[in-house]
């Protein structure tokens, strides 16, 4: 499925009518659109994503002044009577070559001086038939058949947010994106229906029979209650910090495109400072990860210390008496004795002092049978303790290294809290009221963050309190043959329960495997340090990680650009895995790295993307002559965006034609 074209009516800077269209040639699949900063590419993101989802998820305006989505020009000369609306259209072209149409629009009308905006809109759409457009009774169902919601953002994303995939209090986002991909919502229902079943059942049990059964079904109530609470905090706290960050960054917005030069520059040192300390952050997370590693492998051997050096000196001391390794062996004193003649000649077949003296002989090579043992433990013992002084060592180099981590973490963060100081005492009033609801979102979003955590340490907790309270009733029902017949029912529920959770994990598993192998792939083939690191895992915690030809984690020592890549393998690994045929669109894919790799990437991209139409909206510091060359033989359209500040209107042309 490809995009033909966008078309956009009044859409906030788009004023009248404009038509943007594509090239769906899979020979020439990529479509770029250029524009400085504020020029209308984030707003050409929120007006695909408005008119198929409803949502504007990319808007740069603080969330507490949003403008209306009409033009502002258009809005603001309404006269009494009139009625004008903002209406998208987009046209996509399936592999058959039969068109689908989707459609927004949002009107506004004004009566007695007073506008009165249409607060909800619907989704309209058309398919083809016979050369005809018929109108699509359900044009959701559709639309989900092309590109459900819940993977829409591995096809349309903001290239500089993807960091955020990245950050520990994020892994639920890896976790979230994973299981998009896996359709499983159906699975899930099942579970939840049976969950209810299971209740039903319980309802039925007789009170005043057992006081444990009684206990035990008041103990399942209460902890379901607990659980669906913690559930729902859960999902209230997540949907929370998402807006949280979006008003978070919206000021940011504001302050980096503030008049006064000295705001500007205050809001971008405290931007760099925000990039080094989330790098830094990460590379404190591995080191913690490694110390904790290396104390789970090394731990035993650091508790066995005293024991080693006591098993060595045991072993010296019988080496330095000669007993190890014996002289003579005991086999040959044994063979000797068995044949009743010493070497000398002497009889010694019976017991006479020759004889006793050779016996006792053997008393004193007792060793000689473990002597190649006790040799080679030796061997090993000593391997033990060098590897250990080395462990001890490193761990000394990493808690360094963490606590210097750790205090260039402080010294930054006391940077960031000097530069709000100066931002809120700034004399203009309404930065200074910006900066303290700056600060008020950032106390916000820690607390969230900690409030994500509690909920998911609760609800594991609750699954495990309610499997041990199901297991006990079980076996309280089973002494009472009244309520045999439920127990069964229950019995039988809980194992088709296990066994969807088991079909369940299983699946998300092999699908997080396969995630994880295509990332590594496409990781692989587009960096361009090769033999610098060999792996990429996203662990059953679903943290992603890059290990280096040491063996180490890096992933916190990743330039930004080499983040960029990773977060790219990921979301087209993920696009892979999901199976959707739909065109990718991204805002800002190559603003975070450097000439030399956005080169290579550049050249990769169409070999890397080759199979899927792409539209890049960029800036000029991305599509650099360089770059443009390298796309030049599978770009299809070029389009430039050039805004107007006196009409506040984005006018759409063909690239170089200005």
């Amino acid at each position: 499925m490809r995009i033909d074209s966008i078309e956009l009516h009044n859409y906030r800077q788009y004023k009248n009518d404009v038509l943007i269209k594509l090239n769906d040639d899979s020979d020439k699949n990529f479509n770029i659109i250029q524009g400085v900063n504020g020029s209308g590419k984030t707003n050409l993101m929120n007006a695909v994503n408005w008119c198929l989802y409803g949502k504007e998820e990319h808007l740069e305006k603080y969330s507490g002044e949003r403008q209306p989505i009409i033009n502002d020009s258009i809005y603001n000369n309404m006269k009494n009577e009139d009625v004008q609306f903002a209406k998208v259209k987009i046209t996509l072209i399936g592999d058959n070559n039969k068109r689908v149409i989707f459609e927004r629009e949002l009107s506004v009308y004004m009566k007695n001086g007073v506008k009165y905006d249409e607060k909800n809109s619907n989704l309209h759409g058309f398919f083809e038939l016979n050369r005809d457009m018929v109108p699509l009774e359900y044009p959701n169902i559709m639309l989900n058949r092309i590109l459900p919601y819940g993977v829409k953002n591995f096809f349309f994303f903001d290239g500089e947010k993807l960091d955020e995939f990245f950050t520990k209090e994020n892994t639920y986002k890896v976790r979230d994106a994973i299981f998009d991909v896996s359709q499983l919502s159906i699975l899930d229902k099942s579970i939840e229906h049976l969950e209810k079943i299971i209740s039903e059942f319980r309802s039925q049990i007789s009170y005043n029979v057992n006081p444990r059964i009684d206990e035990i079904k008041i103990g399942i109530e209460q902890v379901e209650k607990g659980r669906e609470y913690s559930k729902a905090e859960l999902n209230n706290a997540q949907k929370e910090l998402e807006k949280t960050r979006v008003d978070l960054e919206n000021i940011d917005t504001e302050l980096r495109n503030s008049n006064e030069i000295v705001i500007k520059q205050l809001q971008k040192l405290r931007d760099d400072l925000e990039k080094e300390i989330k790098t830094l952050k990460l590379v404190q997370q591995e080191k913690m990860e490694q110390i904790k590693n290396n104390v789970i492998i090394f731990g035993p051997e650091i508790y066995s210390l005293d024991a080693i050096y006591k098993t060595l000196s045991e072993i010296d001391n019988k080496i330095q008496k000669g007993e190890i390794p014996p002289k003579i062996r005991d086999t040959f004193i044994k063979e000797l004795l068995e044949s009743g003649r010493c070497i000398c000649g002497e009889d010694i077949s019976k017991d006479n002092e020759y004889r006793r003296m050779i016996s006792n002989l053997l008393n004193k090579v007792v060793l000689s049978q473990i002597s190649g043992e006790l040799t080679e433990l030796k061997f090993i013992l000593n391997d033990i303790e060098n590897n250990t002084g080395k462990f001890i060592k490193n761990q000394n180099i990493t808690r360094q290294e963490l606590l210097d981590t750790n205090r260039r973490i402080n010294e930054k963060e006391k940077q960031l809290n000097e530069i709000s100081i100066q931002l809120k005492q700034y004399g203009d009033i309404d930065v200074g009221k910006l900066e303290i609801n700056r600060n008020e979102l950032k106390a916000t979003e820690e607390k969230l963050i900690g409030t994500i955590s509690i909920c998911q340490e609760h609800i594991k907790n609750a699954n495990s309190r309610i499997e041990k309270f199901q297991r006990e009733l079980e076996k309280e029902l089973s002494k009472d043959k009244r309520n045999a017949d439920i127990n069964n029912k229950l019995k039988l529920t809980n194992q088709v329960i296990k066994l969807f959770y088991k079909v369940h994990d299983n699946l998300i598993n092999d699908i997080r495997k396969n995630v994880e192998q295509k990332t590594k792939n496409y990781f692989f083939y587009i960096i361009w340090k090769k033999g610098v690191y060999i792996d990429v895992k996203i662990d059953e915690d679903y943290n992603i990680s890059v290990i280096n030809i040491e063996g180490s984690q890096c992933l916190g020592s990743l330039s930004a650009g080499e983040r960029q890549v990773l977060a790219l393998s990921f979301l087209a690994a993920l696009r892979d895995v999901s199976g959707f045929d739909a065109p990718v669109l991204i805002d800002t894919p190559l603003g975070r790295i450097s000439k030399e790799p956005k080169d290579s990437i550049a050249e990769l991209l169409p070999v890397f993307l080759k199979n899927v139409q792409v539209t890049m909206l960029v800036t000029d510091e991305e599509y650099t002559p360089s770059v443009r060359n390298k796309l030049l033989k599978k770009v299809g359209t070029e389009y430039e965006l050039f805004f107007n500040e006196e009409s506040a209107q984005t006018t759409v042309i063909p690239y170089g034609k200005s």
